[in-house]
């Protein structure tokens, strides 16, 4: 029996069990003055007014993560409930907000590979760094240090340019390779040269006034023409000086003008 206001006509429902009636949940009870029929916990037996069958046995419960029932559709994505259903709508935004998630996630793993690999290149420069750094290193090591050292292989220069230097003119004398390989002085006074050569060193020495001053030297093997003796000094006179183990030798050049 359904309200005449109700253009579908819409059936009633009976409920057997409980004794009372109820309205279609499509129309809910605004066009009968009843309860609508919902998913209550309760248990119905129903029987259709608009018929007159009887619906057996039909149960409208609730449902539940441990029975089947009605259940209310949600569009919601937030949600935790356990007793609702998700709607079309609610599965397309979760499928949007994880695809974008995903999306997202792939950006930052092709940025994360990429910074990855930028690292890689430089890890790769650095080390090469190091080992050039390393074989600069080896190849300073094992060049000769600016305060000197000794070389065993042969050495060929094309040019060698030896310092200069000038002595005192009287008084203590050091002959003194340090000072320069070419030494001169013009003497002023009587001068005493002492020894400060090293096994191997030699030096040349250019001496003006010798014969006009005592020279006293140091202990000398001197060699020439004339044997084991001091030569016999002149205006200018030139003269060269070696060491050999702990002996030093001289010898007499010559004049020069």
């Amino acid at each position: 029996m359904a309200a005449k206001s109700d253009p579908q006509r819409r059936p009633v429902f009976y409920d057997l069990r409980n004794g009372r009636f109820l309205a279609d949940p499509a129309i809910g009870s605004s066009y009968y003055p009843i309860p609508a029929l919902t998913s209550g916990d309760a248990a119905i037996d129903l029987i259709n007014t608009a018929t007159s069958s009887v619906i057996a046995a039909a149960r409208v419960v609730a449902a539940s993560t441990t029975a089947a029932g009605v259940v209310r559709l949600s569009s919601a994505v937030d949600s935790a409930s356990e007793s609702t259903a998700a709607t079309s709508q609610a599965v397309k935004t979760a499928y949007d907000l994880a695809d974008s998630a995903g999306t997202a996630a792939a950006s930052a793993v092709s940025t994360a590979n990429l910074a990855l690999s930028d690292a890689s290149a430089a890890q790769a420069t650095a080390n090469t760094a190091i080992g050039d750094a390393s074989a600069a290193q080896s190849t300073a090591n094992a060049a000769l240090p600016l305060a000197g050292g000794t070389m065993t292989g042969q050495l060929v220069l094309q040019e060698i340019k030896e310092k200069v230097y000038t002595l005192p003119a009287s008084g203590s004398i050091a002959l003194d390779p340090a000072s320069g390989s070419v030494q001169g002085s013009v003497l002023t006074g009587a001068p005493t040269f002492t020894d400060s050569l090293e096994e191997g060193q030699s030096i040349v020495l250019m001496l003006e006034g010798g014969n006009s001053y005592v020279v006293t030297w140091p202990s000398v093997t001197w060699a020439g023409s004339g044997g084991n003796s001091a030569p016999t000094l002149t205006t200018k006179d030139v003269l060269i000086f070696w060491k050999v183990s702990t002996t030093l030798y001289g010898a007499y050049v010559g004049t020069y003008a």
